[in-house]
């Protein structure tokens, strides 16, 4: 008897991404770049952003706090297979809330326009992120978090 598979998504949304997966950050080259057709800066709302020192943490928050990052658009032929790499990564398994992150469905404003889209992002899990040590970072922004953090450390 052959093995079911599981139900293919058709549609292929893009990845929100607003940390160590960013253009210039340590896993976009490995894990997204080569793959990438497009990247468009965005903004998520009643989000907070925080470090847990080599790599952030989004979680849902209320007010209007906002995360900045990128959209990015996959090459179709490799976007199921770079999105299965991506919750390796990320620690995430579909239908699992234990982990640190989980994959879900968010809708992102494109800063350079006034379209919206529907994305996959990783967030964090309020639960899990109790048990680590956590910076909060009030601008939302990690690119701007370590720029500051490494001017913070030459004045030290």
């Amino acid at each position: 008897m052959r093995r079911r598979r599981a139900p293919r998504e058709w549609v292929q949304h893009p990845i929100f991404v607003y940390g160590t997966l960013r253009p210039g950050q340590p896993n976009y080259g490995p894990f997204i770049g080569y793959y990438t057709v497009a990247i468009l800066p965005a903004l998520i709302s009643g989000m907070t952003l925080y470090s847990l020192g080599a790599y952030p943490v989004m979680v849902e928050s209320k007010g209007d706090s906002q995360v900045r990052g990128e959209v990015i658009i996959l090459h179709p032929a490799a976007y199921y297979r770079v999105r299965l790499r991506l919750d390796q990564l990320e620690g995430c398994a579909p239908g699992e809330e234990t982990g640190l992150y989980r994959r879900v469905k968010r809708q992102v404003k494109l800063i350079n326009s006034s379209s919206e889209a529907l994305v996959w992002c990783y967030l964090g899990n309020p639960e899990a992120l109790a048990k680590y040590p956590h910076t909060p970072i009030p601008e939302g922004d990690w690119g701007v978090y370590l720029q500051e953090r490494e001017i913070s450390a030459k004045h030290d």
